[in-house]
């Protein structure tokens, strides 16, 4: 009920979901979800995916090192289980392709997790503008397993331009309005 909500006790202090993380490494684009279905058996469970960008010495565009990531928590935030969902790919090889982000997680009524994100391609070797993919992970245990990526679409990247100044593939020019 709306008087729960607003009862001041009822609230938690804020937790940082990902402060067992190097302090070489920060998360982009994050989303967060919890599972709103009576019928599911994991009700209540909160998800939060995102790109993990880890450094590796350099920062070159597509050389990053930003694994897809989903964390969950059963127990209303207290703790935090982090898993690894794509590998640690960088630089246009494996799974994640030139990269991974823009994620996003939701749940179905029987408990299914839902992971969709874009996988992009290096415009050095594709040309412009380039063709990421949508992809989408599944997990039917509550996040504690993922299958692989399947293809859900192929779309054109807003990336007209390799910005000589930053060296990042934008579509407004040079440094772009960031």
């Amino acid at each position: 009920t709306l008087s729960r909500v607003q009862d001041k006790a009822n609230w938690a202090r804020p937790v940082v979901v990902t402060a067992q993380q190097s302090n070489t490494a920060f998360t982009d684009k994050e989303q967060i979800w919890a599972d709103n279905a009576a019928s599911s058996s994991f009700f209540g469970r909160a998800y939060i995916c995102f790109a993990e960008f880890r450094s590796n010495g350099h920062h070159n565009p597509g050389t990053e090192i930003a694994p897809l990531t989903v964390s969950y928590s059963s127990d209303g935030g207290d703790t935090w289980t982090t898993k690894q969902i794509q590998p640690a790919d960088a630089g246009g090889h494996g799974q994640g392709g030139y990269g991974s982000s823009g994620c996003t997680v939701r749940t179905d009524s029987d408990g299914v997790v839902y992971v969709f994100v874009e996988q992009f391609q290096n415009p050095l070797q594709s040309g412009l503008p380039t063709h990421g993919t949508h992809v989408m992970f599944k997990s039917f245990d509550g996040g504690a397993h993922w299958t692989k990526a399947r293809k859900i679409a192929t779309v054109t990247d807003p990336c007209f331009f390799l910005d000589p100044l930053s060296g990042r593939c934008v579509m407004d020019g040079y440094i772009g309005a960031r």
